[in-house]
């Protein structure tokens, strides 16, 4: 299942951030998942592309949902999302996720990121 991004504000991080998230409801019933660990490779303001070692399966026939913890110039954020698709790489997935948030948090996200790119390059 492929995602289509026709967002003009995609940043992909020089080195990954670290990301933990939960699974929290596949197909529509709740569910308790230890947390994973994850890699955060991008980020715009409603969704993100992770990797990680675990192989959660995603399809249109399985919705999974997620909770997922991440900071970002120190500031921690804790987003209910969706994934939207999955693909091997180099012995692990990469997950396209799609955020389930409101434009107060989109807004939030675009300031954050653009605080962050700036401090990237000023070092």
């Amino acid at each position: 299942m492929r995602y289509q991004r026709e967002e003009a504000f995609r940043y992909v991080f020089p080195k990954p951030l670290d990301a933990h998230f939960t699974i929290i409801e596949i197909n529509g019933r709740p569910v308790s998942s230890s947390e994973g660990g994850a890699k955060l490779i991008d980020l715009s303001p409603s969704g993100m592309k992770l990797s990680t070692a675990l192989h959660i399966p995603v399809s249109q026939s399985q919705k999974v949902k997620l909770s997922i913890r991440f900071s970002i110039n120190d500031h921690e954020y804790t987003i209910i999302s969706e994934m939207v698709w999955e693909e091997p790489h180099a012995g692990a997935y990469y997950y396209g996720v799609h955020f389930l948030a409101d434009e107060p948090l989109q807004q939030e996200i675009i300031s954050e990121l653009k605080q962050y790119a700036r401090t990237v390059r000023n070092d």
